[in-house]
């Protein structure tokens, strides 16, 4: 797809196209765009700091403002706050110290604050104009960025976005690509947001069949999904699942073989890596980590007949465990990613109990992995509202409420390119 050019003339074209690149409308937040020449390059987006202490103000705008930098053809940004809270002196915003921290932090970065301002559920605001005659109080009405003709461009594009984080993250995730949807732009990148208690993804009652195959599947392979020649089978049996799903030929026999592995942690955890740099990575990094075993006398045959990947960097291999931290700077293969996750989300549809929370927190991680940190929030919390205690659950959304972001997520030529093909 041709990738289209448009122009913000005007603070209410700015304030249009905010919640298109994010896809859902924020609130409680701070967003910051990095400008580089007039252009809109990174969208960072975090909840606003519940902490109103000097110091850690001072923290908070620091690490938004190093995260803003990983632009590197940035030279100025704009300030953006989203927020309830009420604008009664014009020479006092709203989180006035927070805004001059953040003014600090970002002029220190060689990222000075060009322009700013606050988006209530009403109205917004100018953010450092004082004058009452240009910029009155309470501010103009948010009807003026609806209809912007920014907005009104975008969605005549074919562009929507979701009123809440909430919302959006209830929304199926459309897989794109770099290679079919260009982005004039960087990184989307934003932390996590606080749980709706309507976030909820009610699970379906899974077809009987379905289950039974694969709790029988489960059953059967008890102690011997970390078999080596198990394990290579199980990937390539997921590998198999990513073309026949893209082709809308995904059996029911597959889906019980999956949600089956899910149930062994070892194959869980070893699909992060399996979507993020391929199968055979996934198999080097099982092994490297000790969690295959010795191979099962059942499946010996197997095991002479395909010859297992080796590795001569064990290393290299352990290594591969900072891509499930975000703690590496090599970009993920997207494609495979989005296909992954189109995958997990057909998973969680028609699974239940321990499967069908693997599937939901993996497509969870995928959503931070993305930058998508609210999103992901919003699913693992519906994880844990089924399922409990759920560990991993509870760790994606520890990360993702640390507002933490992968090093992929920081720079624009790594960084998911998202589903947004309109650039500012």
């Amino acid at each position: 797809m041709e990738k289209k050019k448009i122009t913000a003339r005007q603070p209410a074209d700015v304030l249009g196209f905010v919640p298109h690149t994010l896809g859902f409308m924020p609130s409680s937040s701070v967003v910051l765009l990095s400008l580089a020449g007039g252009r809109l390059g990174a969208t960072l987006r975090l909840d606003l700091p519940e902490n109103g202490e000097s110091c850690q103000l001072d923290l908070f705008a620091e690490t938004a403002a190093d995260y803003l930098r990983s632009d590197a053809e940035a030279d100025s940004s704009l300030l953006i706050l989203y927020t309830e809270q009420a604008w009664r002196t014009p020479d006092r915003p709203p989180h006035a110290n927070l805004v001059a921290a953040l003014g600090r932090s970002l002029a220190d970065v060689g990222l000075p604050v060009r322009s700013g301002w606050t988006v209530g559920t009403t109205h917004w605001r100018e953010l450092y104009c004082t004058d009452t005659s240009c910029c009155p109080l309470p501010g103009r009405p948010v009807s003026q960025i609806r209809d912007s003709a920014l907005n009104a461009e975008l969605v005549y594009n074919g562009s929507t976005y979701a009123a809440s984080a909430a919302e959006a993250a209830a929304e199926p995730a459309p897989a794109t690509s770099r290679r079919d949807h260009p982005v004039a732009g960087a990184s989307q990148a934003e932390s996590a947001d606080e749980p709706s208690a309507d976030a909820a993804f009610p699970a379906p009652d899974p077809p009987a069949a379905l289950q039974a195959e694969a709790d029988q599947l489960a059953e059967g392979l008890a102690g011997s999904w970390t078999s080596p020649s198990v394990f290579l089978s199980t990937l390539r049996r997921w590998e198999d699942a990513l073309t026949a799903n893209q082709a809308g030929s995904m059996t029911a026999q597959a889906q019980a073989f999956l949600l089956a592995s899910l149930t062994e942690n070892a194959v869980r955890d070893a699909i992060a890596i399996f979507a993020c740099s391929g199968l055979e990575n996934a198999f080097l990094w099982a092994r490297a980590a000790g969690l295959l075993t010795e191979p099962d006398p059942r499946t010996a045959g197997e095991a002479e007949a395909e010859p297992l990947p080796e590795t001569g960097d064990s290393v290299a291999a352990r290594d591969l465990s900072k891509i499930l931290v975000g703690d590496s700077p090599r970009a993920p293969d997207w494609e495979r990613v989005d296909a992954t996750a189109q995958l997990l989300e057909q998973l969680h549809a028609v699974g239940a109990g321990h499967a069908r929370a693997a599937a939901g927190t993996l497509h969870a991680w995928i959503e931070w992995a993305r930058g998508r940190g609210s999103h992901a929030h919003q699913r693992a919390e519906a994880c844990l509202r089924e399922r409990p205690g759920y560990r991993l659950a509870e760790l994606v959304r520890e990360l993702a409420a640390s507002g933490m972001l992968p090093m992929w997520a920081r720079r624009r030529e790594t960084a998911w390119p998202g589903r947004r093909h309109l650039a500012a």
